[in-house]
């Protein structure tokens, strides 16, 4: 169980079913590196109960030059969703570039 998960909430049991779930899913929609290509194209990614039953999310890669270094996840019971998506993507995707211009800022006098 890495950060990520222990920041999300999640115990073993339920790590263990979003790697199970995220394995089984990237490889029944054609494979993780095609996801990949969307999302790159996009700028960002919407999971409907991909990572884990009950759970959606939205998330947008964080840059640093032309490599992604992380990314900003937000994730929700999917029972509280919005239907339209159109404000939590611009204000995921804003984060991410906020991020990322950090990474192209140089750090001088900071401590």
């Amino acid at each position: 169980m890495d950060t990520a998960q222990r920041g999300m909430g999640l115990d073993w049991p339920a790590t263990r079913e979003l790697i199970t779930h995220s394995g089984t899913e990237a490889r029944a929609t054609g494979g993780l590196l095609a996801s990949l290509a969307e999302i790159r194209q996009l700028g960002f990614g919407v999971g409907r109960q991909e990572c884990m039953a009950g759970w959606d999310s939205a998330a947008a890669p964080v840059l640093w030059r032309d490599s992604i270094m992380g990314a900003v996840l937000m994730l929700k019971p999917s029972s509280e969703m919005p239907s339209d998506l159109r404000p939590l993507i611009y204000h995921t995707l804003k984060t991410a570039e906020g991020i990322s211009r950090l990474t192209a800022t140089p750090l001088s006098g900071v401590v």
